[in-house]
This record gives C-alpha cells, structure tokens and sequence, in this order.
C-alpha cells in the first residue's frame, strides 16, 4: 500500500447450500477468493497477514442481528462463530439455534452449517458477520460478511 488508500467500509455476499439432516450437521466452507481477499486488504489498509495478527486486539469480530443490525461481540459457536435463530439474530446452540458460521481468521474461511433437525428441506436463512477494526482511537472500518443460506 502507498499510504494514500483510505478506510473503507466493504460488504461481502454469498450464496450457500447444504443438504438438510435430521442427525448430523452438515454444511460447507466457504474460503474468500484472492479477489475478495484483495477487497478486504484494500478497505482496512492491512495486508492480509496484518488482519490476522490483528485479531482479537485491533480487529474484532461480531454477528451482526437480523432484526436491528447492531453488533454481538458474544461468541455462541467454535472460536469465532455464532449460532443464528430463524430471524438471523445470535443465539445460544439449542432450542433456537437454526444455522451457525465459524471463521478461520489464518484460512480466512467460514464454516456454515445447520443444526440437525431444526432446519427443513427449502427453508432459507440470512446471516451475516463483521470484522471491525479499530485503526485509530474512535475511528473503525467494518467488513460486513452476508450468508444467504438454502437448505436442499
């Protein structure tokens, strides 16, 4: 980077799918792209080694509720990850609990997947995540990760 490239908030969107199971919890992983990687390096100003060095310190991570938008630092899943009710809301794992996503912050990939029969054949979710990073005291950059979940 040349030190000229401003902050910039930046969305990601996709498209997954996963068969539905009534006993084990199937889903997938979605690993960003080079191009994706290049657009989240570009909006933090941070090389991509620098965003994971940075997590946890200057960079958090947060579900982000269906029903308001606002941020969930609590963490209700593996490392950094969050259950979602049938709303998109975080929830705890259990009677709400439909879908979950995990990220890896080295592999930069999320692990999405179901909780077993809770979901049906054809029902659809939007879930969505955020790293924030803090670049200055009161000043933040937000990268806002948007699931939109099938069940086959």
């Amino acid at each position: 980077f040349t030190g000229d490239e401003e902050h910039e908030n930046v969305t990601f969107t996709f498209n997954v799918d996963f068969p539905y199971s009534a006993d084990t919890y199937p889903g997938t992983t979605l690993t960003l792209n080079d191009d994706n990687l290049n657009k989240l390096a570009k909006a933090f100003v941070l090389q991509p080694s620098e965003i994971t060095a940075a997590m946890g310190s200057k960079i958090k991570f947060y579900a982000v509720e269906g029903t308001t938008g606002a941020l969930n630092a609590t963490t209700t899943a593996n490392g950094y990850g969050h259950w979602y009710n049938a709303k998109g809301d975080g929830c705890n794992w259990g009677t709400d609990g439909m879908v979950y996503s995990e990220f890896d912050a080295s592999g930069y990939s999320f692990a999405i997947g179901q909780y077993p029969g809770h979901c049906a054949s054809g029902d659809k979710y939007t879930i969505k995540q955020a790293l924030v990073y803090e670049y200055e005291t009161d000043k933040n950059v937000q990268a806002t990760f948007v699931f939109n979940i099938a069940i086959k």
